[in-house]
């Protein structure tokens, strides 16, 4: 009730000051300033009693308060009774305010982390346009960004690698479009991601492809000599046109073929000769055209191989030749030999002297006498 004699005598002394006459004097003055300070000092008093309340109606949570009092634990923002909530507590309905430094998400008051700090707190997020992972916000980088910082994480199904977020491809894969790299094992070779097997090792499947010299061979890596080089290491074999012969790479050449280098080496039983691969025939075989050479003993004759056979000698066999001018009769090379003026000349192996003439077995001279 102090309240209601406080506003009393404000309004007593509010009357009379209303109604006093107007008058001069230092009395009179003396007695208006005691009046106002009476009235200041009421004013006071009543500043310190809340308003009664059936002038201001107390509300609740959610009501209007532009013209009436909250009741407690709520306050009148923006005209209408609301809560304060916690960090964790709901916000769905319009008067539950988050506190400061908390954002409603989701319909409850969390705490927002920015890029690179933890988010491992309770009722903690990330803001906006990041995420929270191992315990920390990180922003989700698209293919060809940039993942230097630490907070940059690569999307899915791409990979940070040299700073940079590429895409990972399998063996036998295309890598030839931009931000794509093959997997740790593999590299980009002609636009396919493949495999380097050393010597030795399978190449088989179309992405294994052998590395260094090597050449894939009947489906494994091996290295290939050069003509001349050696062939003794494994896994080497000879170049194309070459074989592995006592452990060097030679090059068989047809009879007829050059062999002046070491490493060509007559084929077909061709032995070399003056720089030339010939085959060896043997008496009677064909000589012609350079590509054969004829066994030791007998001699190319008009493209046949014959023996040469002494005057007494037979000459019955085949491709037999008397030598020394000798002829071949009865079965025996006999040298040819000169007959004088009456002497027999019938045998074929006799020859009448100079000026004379064989006339009916008998050599005559030319003018028709003995």
């Amino acid at each position: 009730m102090a309240i209601f004699r406080v506003a009393a005598i404000i309004a007593a002394a509010a009357i009379a000051l209303i109604a006093a006459p107007v008058t001069t004097g230092a009395a009179t003055t003396a007695a208006t300033v005691t009046d106002a300070g009476t009235i200041a000092t009421a004013v006071r008093r009543l500043a310190q009693y809340p308003a009664p309340t059936h002038l201001h109606p107390v509300v609740g949570a959610g009501s209007n308060c532009a013209s009436a009092t909250c009741c407690a634990g709520t306050e009148c923002v923006r005209h209408i009774c609301s809560v304060w909530v916690a960090p964790g507590g709901s916000c769905t309905a319009a008067y539950r305010l988050c506190k400061s430094g908390t954002t409603c998400i989701g319909g409850k008051c969390l705490t927002q982390a920015c890029l690179g700090r933890s988010c491992a707190a309770r009722n903690t997020v990330c803001k906006p346009g990041t995420e929270c992972l191992a315990g920390t916000c990180v922003q989700r980088v698209r293919l060809g960004g940039s993942c230097t910082a630490a907070h940059r994480r690569c999307k899915s199904g791409t990979s940070c690698i040299r700073g940079k977020c590429v895409k990972q491809v399998r063996l036998g894969r295309s890598c030839a479009h931009r931000n794509v790299v093959c997997k740790p094992g593999s590299e980009c070779h002609a636009g396919t991601c493949v495999r380097w097997v050393a010597p030795g090792g399978s190449c088989a499947a179309s992405y294994r492809r052998c590395s260094g010299k090597a050449t894939c061979i009947r489906g494994k890596c091996v290295k290939q000599a050069c003509l001349g080089c050696s062939c003794a290491p494994s896994n080497t074999v000879c170049q194309s046109g070459g074989m592995c012969h006592a452990g060097t790479c030679i090059q068989l050449v047809a009879p007829g073929g050059s062999c002046t280098v070491p490493y060509r080496r007559c084929s077909g039983g061709a032995t070399c000769a003056a720089g030339k691969c010939v085959t060896v025939v043997p008496r009677g075989g064909s000589c012609a055209g350079g590509a054969a050479k004829c066994a030791a003993g007998t001699e190319c004759v008009r493209g046949t191989c014959i023996v040469w056979v002494a005057p007494g000698g037979a000459c019955t066999a085949t491709c037999t030749r008397c030598s020394g001018g000798s002829i071949c009769t009865g079965g025996k090379c006999h040298a040819i030999e000169t007959r004088g003026v009456g002497e027999d000349c019938r045998p074929a192996y006799t020859r009448c002297g100079r000026s004379l003439t064989c006339r009916h077995g008998i050599c005559v001279r030319s003018t028709g006498g003995y």
